[in-house]
C-alpha cells in the first residue's frame, strides 16, 4: 500500500470509489490492486471514496 493511502486510513476494502481522479493518480490506483470504481451508479455500498473537485475562475 502506498503512503497516500496509509495516510488517508484504506484498510482491507475490496472496492474504491475514486471519482474524476486525474491521469497522473493512476500510478497510485495500480499499486493498490483492488477493484475502482469510477461511477456511482454501479455502487450499492461505499466503504471508501476519493473525490477530486475543482474550483471554476468565477
Amino acid at each position: 500500500m502506498t503512503p497516500l493511502f496509509k495516510k488517508l486510513n484504506l484498510k482491507d476494502q475490496a472496492e474504491l470509489v475514486i471519482l474524476n481522479a486525474p491521469k497522473s493518480f493512476d500510478v497510485e490506483l495500480e499499486q493498490l490492486h483492488v477493484k475502482i470504481l469510477h461511477d456511482l451508479k454501479a455502487v450499492q455500498k461505499v466503504q471508501f471514496a476519493l473525490i477530486f473537485a475543482t474550483r471554476q475562475a468565477e
